[in-house]
């Protein structure tokens, strides 16, 4: 939608502010910005020009009502023996008409901008989920330790007709360590999604110790790979925090043991407050070092 492109255009726009001041681009991107909300401020004038019009009409045709209650009473009222106390009567109850009517045009705006946002909501909710889990009590559960890793003829396409991998076969002995390489676009981040099941194969199957992963509980998964991104990312909380993102039972001497193996335990000693030391959003306040 318009206001979600301007949200996200802001969005980018800040949270890339570092990038975009070293290397220059600042007219560029103010451009960008500039373009998209001007593309939704003419957008939103579209959407309430009828309503700026039906407004003020509404309240023109509110006291024209009002004003011709007044002049009949006035005019013929004492011939046909009508008091003032009578009138005021009447253009009260005048006004208790008119002044609803003249209110639905702000409930049917109201009203089009929430069946707008609940459409929205349906299509989302629509949408197919890429990933379906197991039942409970289908589900299998992983033994611990190395699994072997198996990929039979697996095909995967984001879009149909346009498959990103084809017929691919691998076997990987439980234990070892590989390395999948290749040219930039040739399937390497998808075939990652797929041995870690973001997505699912359009054809074939992946397996992890003899076990479809389609079988495997999400728990189960989630103990047995572990996903490293390129691009880390950090929520907004303790260092502790988002370490436990991965065990959320660990405890602080376990999170210590943790970092110590990994010989960054000096680095956490000199945090303000150690492993409770805020990050905040995507680590801002740690060094990218």
């Amino acid at each position: 939608t318009s206001v979600g492109d301007t949200l996200s255009e802001i969005s980018e726009t800040v949270g890339g502010i570092r990038v975009i001041r070293a290397y220059g681009d600042v007219r560029a991107a103010r451009r960008r910005l500039h373009d998209r909300i001007d593309t939704q401020y003419r957008a939103q004038v579209r959407a309430r020009f009828f309503f700026a019009i039906m407004f003020p009409v509404s309240d023109v045709f509110s006291g024209l009502a009002l004003a011709a209650v007044v002049g009949v009473g006035v005019w013929w009222g004492p011939g046909w023996g009508l008091q003032a106390g009578t009138l005021v009567a009447i253009m009260f109850l005048t006004n208790l008409i008119v002044q609803p009517v003249a209110e639905l045009g702000e409930v049917l705006d109201q009203t089009q901008t929430a069946l707008a946002g609940w459409r929205k909501v349906l299509r989302l909710m629509d949408e197919p989920v890429e990933v379906a889990e197991p039942s409970a009590e289908a589900a299998v559960t992983l033994p611990p330790g190395a699994l072997d890793v198996r990929v039979e003829a697996v095909e995967f396409a984001y879009e149909p007709g346009h498959p990103v991998l084809h017929g691919i076969d691998l076997e990987l002995p439980a234990g070892i360590h590989a390395a999948i390489v290749g040219e930039t676009g040739s399937g390497k981040s998808t075939m990652a999604k797929l041995l870690t099941r973001l997505a699912d194969p359009t054809a074939g199957r992946v397996l992890l110790g003899g076990v479809d992963l389609r079988e495997v509980s999400r728990s189960s998964r989630a103990a047995a790979i572990r996903l490293v991104p390129q691009d880390g990312f950090l929520f907004d909380t303790t260092v502790a925090e988002n370490v436990r993102m991965g065990r959320p039972d660990a405890t602080d001497d376990e999170l210590s043991d943790a970092f110590g193996s990994l010989g960054l335990q000096w680095w956490v000693d000199t945090l303000p407050d150690g492993l409770a030391t805020p990050v905040r959003e995507r680590g801002d306040a740690l060094s990218v070092g």
